[in-house]
């Protein structure tokens, strides 16, 4: 089970590499694109990829049969003779006969050149130095012909522009293998900036800004026909697309202004459509037999019939600003690309429903967890859009995606014990129980109050159900007694997470009004039986920052100092040093209550061994992702078998990583963290002002010592050197230092926690 507040839906990617410390291998489950694309992109002239370009200058080439992620190019090789000193700016092309990929990327002297990259594993393979083959020509546009031989280029400049030179009249020509500049299109007329080329390679079509479109023949390298477009408008880049149909015969511009979108025949010259109900037309795109249309624009997209005009589907998406809609390979799907939120949707045109996400924005996964039988993993993400996912834990198949609803800004989830069902808050403020893998829904249990679920969970035998809501009252369900409830007695304050005890009779939960505290029922009785001496941190407004066991007897925070409580008799609590992690936001513990994990704002997840209370291992080593800003760990979870680490990040990916050979090395006692070296005793009179603390006499170094409060703040430090305290004691002063109340002493001997122990002063 757990809870979560806000996430999103991401890219599906699986691949195994190896890690530098510890781990043997990451699989990749799930891994998320950056915030945001810079409205960049293409599609491949077959319609099986397209590829978008980020604000840090990487690509990312998605397949668009399946959403899986196929490449991602990050950097542009710096062993050239010009060292390229910026990412891919605007234009990029595929070569689907070769198999290769272009970018346009700055090179180190300003001007802009390609690079050509292998398109089945993203290996970088020559670049084309437009400017130093044929004098001073640079390029801002790019395209490959079909058949792969060729590569051309256009150079122009416009108020948005930060390239240097002039537009010009002419379209380069280069020899795509060697870069041997081959001719120069001459279409005699002013600056080009806009051009595309017929899939069977014949024809090519390119507008400049006075609204004029050329079309020329590529086999007799003549122009065959210029359309002027009628157009009133006198501004500068009239047409923002260009699309040919598969022979040529068809061309569709699109224009940003009130004009909309037309179809010309390219050998006649005649307007053969004219669709102007859209304002501020951004894209176009012919189906390959030319009988159909899609544009778009921020309302939506239109498909229209080329031979009677007519409205065959009107796509409103979700979300806002779709930059360009696409005709997919089946010719039964549409793509929908929107750059604002960096989202690409497969929509079906006959349904006019989203199919499938290839790209979305990402804020974050903030929940994953394993299936008891460590057959499946869950993961939630979205608040705009969210998304409960079922993957097979052992190839990353998604099994099926749920739609849970949000209430208060809260998420949750939680997997039965048997591993077969899932619950999730419903649409009507109840709890839908579901079937993981063929996804019916097999039971609903009534919402308690109009203010929907915020927390729930499953007791181990799977036969009670107990469940929080945003009006701050518990419920346990008898789930083999159908209409059998329980009504618990709440503190005042937000119900954060529930568990159950292993043998079902206890229900613990944590509770937060200003400060947190565990809490238990007696389900027997159906009382309130015992709230925590102590209060922590904790937060409800976002992280995975507390962590029950999975039988609820141990229980850690992962506010600084990080605080492990084993729930038994006594209700212990000890400190783990995790101070030198930086800001921890999640936490998650070992089946077996040794370890603990924690994951932070510097993208790092650690293992921290409980009884040595000390940091043994660091999972660091991510593939590269230049150009995501923040990234930082949302969530954690061990598998059943405590052999594998589940982390889900803010850039909404999941990684599962191999834990076991690190973990079974470990030699650990189950219980909470103990001192090692040093015993610490507070002197048996609370009224004292004085703490008096007895001390090892191994321990000749010098004591650094923090004093937290009931919460978890730093209240004072101070120090014992060698040579204080011969005897094996000293006393410190606490009465300036302190209020009234409960206190937890933590000292540490260079930098790790080696004793703790609670001081009240009354």
């Amino acid at each position: 089970m757990k809870s979560i507040t806000s996430a999103i839906i991401a890219l599906l990617l699986w691949l195994n590499v190896a890690t530098a410390e510890g781990a043997e291998n990451i699989n990749w489950i799930r891994a998320g694109n950056i915030a945001e694309i810079t409205g960049f992109s293409q599609m491949s002239p077959d319609k099986l990829y397209l590829a978008l370009a980020d604000p840090a200058g990487a690509i990312k080439i998605v397949d668009t049969r399946t959403g899986d992620l196929h490449l991602v190019l990050e950097h542009i090789p710096e062993d050239f003779s010009r060292r390229f000193t910026g990412g891919v700016r605007m234009k990029m092309s595929f070569n689907t006969v070769n198999n290769e990929f272009a970018a346009l990327v700055f090179a180190g002297d300003g001007s802009t050149d390609a690079a050509i990259y292998d398109l089945d594993d993203g290996a970088f393979k020559r670049y084309i130095d437009f400017q130093h083959n044929a004098g001073e020509l640079d390029a801002n546009s790019i395209l490959f012909t079909p058949d792969g031989a060729a590569l051309l280029s256009l150079r122009y400049q416009s108020s948005f522009d930060v390239f240097a030179g002039e537009a010009d009249n002419t379209i380069q020509v280069w020899n795509a293998v060697s870069g041997e500049h081959l001719r120069s299109i001459e279409l005699d007329q002013s600056e080009l900036y806009l051009a595309t080329i017929s899939a069977d390679g014949k024809v090519l079509a390119a507008a400049d800004r006075l609204g004029h479109i050329f079309v020329y023949d590529m086999q007799s390298n003549t122009t065959r026909r210029t359309i002027a477009v009628n157009s009133d408008l006198a501004d500068e880049r009239v047409f923002v697309d260009l699309t040919l149909s598969s022979d040529g015969a068809i061309v569709a511009g699109a224009t940003a202004d009130f004009a909309g979108v037309g179809v010309w025949n390219t050998l006649s010259g005649v307007e053969i459509q004219h669709f102007d109900e859209l304002q501020h037309t951004v894209n176009a795109d012919l189906s390959a037999a030319g009988d159909r249309l899609v544009y778009s624009s921020p309302a939506g997209g239109v498909i229209r019939s080329l031979e009677n005009g007519a409205v065959l589907n009107a796509v409103s998406p979700s979300y806002f600003f779709p930059d360009e809609a696409f005709f997919a390979a089946d010719a039964t799907n549409l793509i929908l690309l929107e750059n604002t939120f960096a989202r690409a949707d497969v929509i079906n045109i006959a349904s006019n429903q989203v199919e499938r996400s290839l790209l979305t924005f990402s804020e974050g996964l903030w929940a994953c967890e394993f299936t008891n039988d460590g057959s499946y993993v869950a993961a939630f993400e979205g608040y705009i859009d969210p998304l409960l996912y079922v993957l097979s834990a052992s190839d990353g198949v998604v099994q099926r995606v749920f739609e849970p609803d949000i209430v208060d800004g809260q998420m949750w989830f939680a997997l039965s014990p048997d591993s077969r069902n899932i619950a999730f808050s419903s649409a009507d403020k109840g709890i839908s129980i579901s079937d993981i893998v063929s996804g019916d829904q097999l039971r609903l249990l009534p919402g308690m109050d109009d203010s929907g679920i915020v927390e729930g969970c499953f007791a181990a035998d799977g036969q009670q159900f107990a469940a929080a809501t945003a009006s701050r009252s518990v419920r346990v369900w008898r789930l083999d007694e159908p209409g059998m409830t329980l009504d618990l007695e709440v503190p005042d304050g937000d119900v954060l997470q529930l568990a159950f005890t292993s043998d079902g009779g206890t229900l613990r939960g944590v509770v937060k009004n200003d400060v947190a505290n565990i809490v238990e029922w007696d389900l027997g009785t159906t009382s309130l039986t015992r709230i925590s001496d102590e209060s922590f941190s904790a937060s409800n407004d976002m992280y995975q920052s507390i962590a029950f066991s999975s039988d609820a007897s141990v229980f850690v925070t992962s506010r600084h100092p990080t605080q492990y409580w084993q729930l038994d008799d006594s209700w212990t609590r000890s400190f783990i040093n995790t101070t030198a992690a930086g800001t921890l936001n999640c936490v998650a513990i070992s089946p077996d209550r040794k370890f603990v994990a924690t994951g932070g704002e510097d993208n790092v997840v650690r293992i921290w061994d409980v009884n040595a209370n000390s940091e043994i291992l660091v999972l660091d080593d991510y593939p590269s992702r230049t150009g995501i800003p923040e990234v930082r760990q949302l969530c954690l979870a061990f598998s059943p078998d405590g052999k594998s680490l589940l982390s889900g990040s803010s850039d909404a990916t999941l990684v599962q990583w191999d834990v076991s050979d690190i973990v079974s090395s470990v030699e650990s006692k189950t219980g909470h963290m103990k001192s090692a070296q040093l015993d610490l005793q507070v002197a048996p009179n609370p009224f004292s002002s004085v703490a008096r603390l007895n001390v090892s006499a191994a321990t000749a170094s010098t004591i650094h010592f923090v004093l937290y409060d009931a919460v978890g703040v730093k209240c004072a430090e101070f120090e014992r050197h060698p040579g204080q305290g011969n005897d094996g004691s000293f006393d410190i002063a606490l009465v300036d230092k302190i209020a009234n109340g409960s206190y937890f002493l933590v000292a540490y001997i260079d930098g790790k926690v080696v004793g703790s122990t609670n001081i009240h002063k009354l």
